[in-house]
């Protein structure tokens, strides 16, 4: 049986990065979003989301925050924020017909905007 954190690690799967959310929401890869957006590449998406930062193993690090998206594509979302934000991050997004839909993803790009951070992120599936 594990005994250190990173034999636990190993063996923990995490399902689910919101467990408020648990309930509500839905896993979905990211081959199911381009099919769903295929005919938008980018479509206008604003509203307050949950984020979670993620170590490298994907593992939740910190407090449940909250970020602006700004868009969506089938590739990636773009978030505003009031700090930079590195790394890989967990949102739980509200699609219209699909419900709530947790994602993964991996800051590619970050631009300060006065006082604000507009950060863009690249989807990802877990494996």
């Amino acid at each position: 049986s594990p005994t250190s954190p990173n034999q636990l690690r190993d063996n923990v799967k995490l399902s689910h990065y919101f467990p408020d959310h648990r309930e509500a929401a839905t896993t979905l890869r990211v081959k199911d979003l381009e099919h769903e957006l295929r005919r938008h590449p980018r479509r206008p998406l604003m509203m307050n989301v949950p984020a979670m930062q993620l170590d490298f193993d994907l593992f939740p690090v910190g407090e449940e925050f909250a970020v602006l998206s700004r868009n969506l594509s089938a590739s990636g979302i773009a978030i505003v924020h009031t700090q930079s934000l590195v790394g890989k991050i967990a949102v739980l997004i509200e699609l219209p017909e699909i419900g709530q839909v947790q994602l993964l993803l991996r800051i590619v790009r970050c631009k300060k905007v006065g006082q604000l951070y507009e950060m863009g992120g690249a989807f990802f599936d877990r494996r």
